[in-house]
């Protein structure tokens, strides 16, 4: 069916804008979505810098760790250098006064050292069995252990002999 000229006219102009709406609206669509895909990418950018920090801040966190560790161990080691120099002073403490042996008991007979009661009264038997270990000169009066002469030297007996 033919349209008049005039109404073919409208008709071709109506088409043409149809066209150039669509266009239009395509266009448009596609700024969109070049805009869409822009912001995709700008968002995507962000989270990859927000990564970035992240792992750069983790790292440091890491790092800081690592080095309290290591000034710990570092505390550790200092502090087991001085045990081990205290142990050794002592140690050497311990050898001097052994070399100088802080004698307590001395035998009236023969001028003999010894570090303890036992080896001194085990001294007296074996080598003095007739006479006491401890003994009294004011009152000449002997005694077998160091209580009893404390215990004399206490009494009215020490000054009445």
């Amino acid at each position: 069916m033919l349209f008049p000229k005039s109404q073919n006219k409208v008709l071709f102009d109506k088409y043409k804008n149809l066209v150039e709406e669509e266009k239009i609206k395509r266009q448009i669509e596609l700024k969109k979505a070049e805009e869409r895909e822009k912001e995709l990418k700008r968002q995507e950018e962000l989270r990859r810098q927000e990564e970035l920090k992240k792992q750069e801040e983790l790292k440091k966190q890491e790092e800081l760790k690592k080095q309290e560790e290591l000034k710990k161990q570092e505390e550790l080691k200092k502090q087991e250098e001085l045990k081990k120099q205290e142990s050794l002073k002592k140690q050497e403490k311990a050898l001097q006064n052994k070399k100088r042996k802080n004698y307590s008991y001395r035998c009236y007979r023969d001028g003999e050292k010894f570090m303890t009661e036992k080896e001194y009264i085990r001294h007296f038997e074996n080598e003095h069995p007739n006479d006491y270990p401890f003994y009294c000169y004011s009152c000449n009066y002997g005694f077998y252990s160091n209580n009893d002469i404390e215990n004399h030297f206490r009494s009215k007996k020490h000054y009445s002999y």
